[in-house]
């Protein structure tokens, strides 16, 4: 018999509802990220990793 994880509770519908929310705003953000150009061995792309980076970490206060 497999081993299932359950919720020890269910979540209320307003709980749900701000979820939703959040994800349909991080969604667009997270997908800006992918497009992103990503290898290390280009300076320039370092650079704007890290920009964007830096950007977001200050919207978040971290």
């Amino acid at each position: 018999m497999p081993f299932i994880l359950q919720p020890l509770h269910r979540p209320s519908p307003n709980k749900i509802e701000q979820l939703s929310d959040y994800i349909s705003q991080i969604i667009p953000e997270y997908r800006e990220f992918l497009r992103l150009h990503n290898d290390g061995h280009y300076p320039d792309q370092i650079q704007t990793n890290l920009q964007w980076c830096v950007k977001a970490f200050n919207k978040r206060k971290i």
